[in-house]
């Protein structure tokens, strides 16, 4: 009779389009780790947990491996520890999805597609978590990266603030920008671009108590072989 009434249970949940999740087989990620997977018309969720702490700000990341493959519309979902959903993005070839954790405790992320089991999109991915790295004021950070990757950072403001930003070497002139969380997507505040921008300040007034820095190319700026550059982000208060 158990098993009855689990299956009915199940049958009831994907009707009402809630992740029937494995919670004894899922996969452990860990902050900074990548890992790969696949979607396929079976198996259209693929469910990961990890550890978070009250206050964590988390980046998650999902692009399909093979960039015009079938995996058009991946998307990420965020679960608390009672399978509640927190939030969901999705996007085109990939998605990004950011949160401010609220409680200690395990986290469930799913690595699914847009429309769930009405979707089609099929393919292998790579899922990437991230914690960033908190910037203190007046403390210069130096980095480096490709037109192949983004640079994630948090400010976590207690009013108006200044971020520097200033090239150091390369040719690759990629977009600083700053965002505030928004159900888990990241909604632009303030941004700096250009063709050839070396340096550049961004002053907010601070409305957020927290922010996501993204240093990456620009969206239409389009590079068709790898390019680099190294830089330098300093905040002020």
């Amino acid at each position: 009779m158990k098993s009855l009434a689990l299956i009915f249970t199940l049958i009831i949940l994907t009707c009402l389009g809630v992740p029937a999740l494995a919670q004894g087989g899922d996969t452990t990620i860990e902050y900074g780790q990548s890992v790969t997977g696949e979607i396929t018309n079976q198996a259209f969720e693929v469910p990961y947990v990890f550890q978070g702490a009250a206050g964590d700000i988390i980046v998650a990341e999902m692009s399909a491996v093979e960039v015009l493959g079938d995996l058009s519309m991946p998307s990420i979902i965020l679960l608390d520890t009672d399978f509640n959903m927190l939030s969901s993005v999705y996007g085109f070839n990939s998605a990004v999805l950011a949160a401010k954790l609220p409680a200690d405790g395990t986290y469930n992320l799913l690595a699914t597609r847009n429309n769930g089991r009405a979707g089609d999109s099929v393919g292998e991915y790579t899922l990437s978590l991230l914690k960033p790295q908190v910037l203190v004021a007046d403390e210069a950070v130096s980095s480096s990266l490709t037109n192949e990757t983004v640079d994630y950072f948090v400010i976590e403001a207690e009013g108006p603030f200044s971020l520097h930003y200033e090239k150091q070497t390369g040719n690759f002139y990629p977009a600083t920008t700053i965002h505030v969380i928004s159900d888990g997507e990241l909604d632009e505040a303030a941004a700096l671009q250009g063709e050839e921008l070396s340096s550049g300040v961004l002053g907010l007034e601070g409305k957020s108590d927290s922010y996501i820095v993204t240093v990456g190319e620009a969206l239409w700026d389009f590079n068709f072989f790898t390019v680099s550059a190294e830089y330098t982000l300093t905040l002020t208060p």
